[in-house]
């Protein structure tokens, strides 16, 4: 079963755009989502008028690449209104209990620390491998961090200047996630 089945083509075009890093042309889009390259086209643009698609002007051509800037005040704003307060200072613990186990285990106190020991010649294969995984896994929890306090700041703010926001309240939830486990 392909990744494509069941999806309209306009959800298969979102989809592949959605995924890249880097500006994409309308031929490559329709390649990758498996469809014309005029729906490519159609679809991308009304992405693009509607502000979830960048276009990228490269002479001539036009390619298109994500609006990273929607996507990540969109997270932030999903935080804030799907956890509450005591629910989001939990995810700040445990990325920060997180990031103090990656000191502990390296024996450094930044993560500049931790990326100039990939170049020790003392250092094997094996153990630079590692110290890769825990240098992305430490950049990881630092954006956690980041995106959390901001939920968190836009909670407080909600509160203050939107009497109507649907801001989840700090009451006791048994159903809480475990730290890390922030959908």
């Amino acid at each position: 079963m392909s990744w494509r089945d069941g999806l309209s083509a306009r959800e298969r075009v979102t989809r592949v755009i959605r995924s890249v890093t880097t500006p994409k042309t309308v031929n490559w889009v329709a390649q990758e989502a498996d469809v014309h390259w005029n729906t490519a086209e159609s679809h991308l643009e009304d992405l693009a008028d509607e502000g979830s698609v960048r276009r990228v002007r490269n002479g001539e051509q036009t390619t298109y690449v994500p609006d990273f800037t929607k996507q990540y005040v969109e997270e932030i704003r999903r935080l804030a209104l799907e956890h509450t307060a005591a629910q989001l200072r939990d995810e700040l613990v445990a990325a920060t209990e997180r990031i103090g186990e990656i000191r502990d285990q390296y024996g450094v106190e930044t993560h500049e620390e931790l990326q100039q020991s990939l170049a020790d010649p003392e250092t094997s294969p094996a153990e630079t491998r590692d110290r890769r995984r825990a240098l992305r896994e430490w950049e990881q929890q630092r954006d956690a961090l980041t995106l959390v306090e901001h939920a968190l700041s836009l909670q407080e703010d909600l509160r203050a200047v939107d009497p109507y926001a649907d801001v989840p309240g700090d009451d006791a939830d048994e159903n809480r996630p475990a730290p890390g486990e922030l959908a």
